[in-house]
């Protein structure tokens, strides 16, 4: 079951993001009724720059509704399509598009104070967050690693469009991305570690990562994206979320970023 945005989340952490959507969850209803045929209750789901509702019929059937930042391009939503298509064709557990009505899967929805949004209803996937698997065994580690595995293999050599597209969550551009908000940090001792870290990075890093194989990558297994569920006492993998931050970058990144957060 994911986590529900409380009000006060909803309303403070992301209020102030630039093009975020402020659909409020009787629009969202309207919306999944009028445009995709469901009747449901929309409740509010955590998300950054973006906006997500939780539908929940009747019938205990369950749909999570995708309204994109006025930002957003369709070529990578398309692409985003695409890839959970090749992930579907190697067997992995990913989330499916519903069809509007009409037969398309992208709305074009104007809200008249937040602008022109694309908006997605997809099914739910069952289970809870692998931050919350505790332990986590190695078994789970290695089915981890194995799901990550065929998802580039069956995205590999796919031509998407938005493969060209800047990420400022793409590890190529880490230096980038920190160096645009290193002002940030004010106390100066941290801005300095943080500094010759970056400086590091140019030198050590940057100059082997272009030498690494690149391809299409998921580039965000976060904890709360990799889905899990308890079978016989033991947790085992069984989805992947959220492709938002599709990216053509360097492959050992999709394993880094996995690897990352499952140390913390």
């Amino acid at each position: 079951m994911p986590e529900v945005e409380s009000k006060e989340l909803s309303k403070s952490r992301w209020e102030g993001t630039p093009g975020r959507p402020r659909l409020s969850a009787a629009e969202a209803e309207t919306v999944v009724l009028s445009e995709f045929g469901i009747e449901g209750f929309a409740t509010r789901l955590p998300s950054d720059h973006d906006q997500n509702f939780l539908i929940q019929l009747e019938d205990g059937s369950r749909y999570v509704l995708k309204i994109s930042n006025s930002g957003a391009d369709r070529a990578h939503l398309e692409a985003q399509e695409q890839a959970m298509t090749l992930a579907d064709g190697a067997n992995l557990q990913v989330p499916h598009l519903i069809a509007r009505t009409s037969g398309s899967k992208i709305l074009e929805y104007v809200h008249p104070e937040t602008g022109n949004h694309f908006i997605r209803l997809v099914a739910f996937l069952e289970g809870f967050p692998i931050a919350k698997a505790k332990p986590q065994s190695l078994s789970l580690l290695n089915e981890l690693g194995q799901l990550l595995g065929t998802l580039d293999h069956s995205i590999a050599t796919a031509a998407f469009e938005c493969a060209q597209l800047e990420n400022p969550w793409d590890l190529q551009f880490a230096a980038k991305t920190m160096r645009t908000h290193i002002h940030r940090i004010t106390d100066a001792d941290r801005n300095t570690i943080v500094a010759n870290m970056l400086s590091l990075f140019d030198t050590e890093a940057a100059p082997v990562l272009q030498l690494l194989p690149h391809q299409p990558i998921h580039n965000d297994a976060n904890d709360y994206n990799i889905v899990v569920q308890l079978a016989d006492g033991e947790h085992h993998i069984s989805g992947l979320l959220d492709f938002g931050d599709l990216s053509h970058s360097v492959r050992i990144a999709e394993l880094a970023i996995a690897c990352a957060y499952a140390m913390l």
